[in-house]
């Protein structure tokens, strides 16, 4: 009997572990006005993939112009996540090309898509680890 009850807290601490594995996170979702938002978190690799493969992308890098001036992806438009203004810039941008956002280490970006969601973008990568780990793949 105690062995069965090992086994499956085993297993079920199996399939926990593997839902937490680093797949890529994406959902689709419906706005209250009936847009439909497809929002992806991605890795290094594929968020450039994907970057790449749509040549009518805005790429936005939502860190400050301290840390944007030290490096940033070639195209990228800064937009501070901390700047008084930065719901008025994103409102700027054109909601139905895909939108590709990143900051130093995926914090910000994060909650930059949350509101970007919100505001009915169409579809959002946010790069999982930000700068940093485009730089340590680089």
């Amino acid at each position: 009997m105690m062995k069965s009850n090992a086994f499956y807290l085993l297993f079920t601490l199996c399939l926990l572990f593997g839902a937490c594995q680093s797949e890529p996170q994406s959902s689709t979702t419906t706005t209250a006005d009936g847009t439909v938002v497809h929002s992806e978190k991605a890795d290094v690799t594929t968020f450039a993939e994907k970057l790449a493969a749509r040549p009518n992308a805005q790429l936005i890098d939502v860190r400050t112009p301290q840390e944007f001036n030290q490096g940033h992806l070639d195209n990228a438009i800064n937009i501070n996540y901390h700047d008084d203004f930065f719901i008025e810039q994103l409102q700027k941008l054109d909601r139905e090309k895909p939108l590709f956002v990143y900051c130093q280490s995926g914090g910000r970006s994060g909650k930059a898509c949350h509101k970007l969601k919100k505001m009915g973008f169409k579809e959002i990568y946010d790069m999982e680890g930000g700068y940093l780990a485009w730089e340590a793949q680089q």
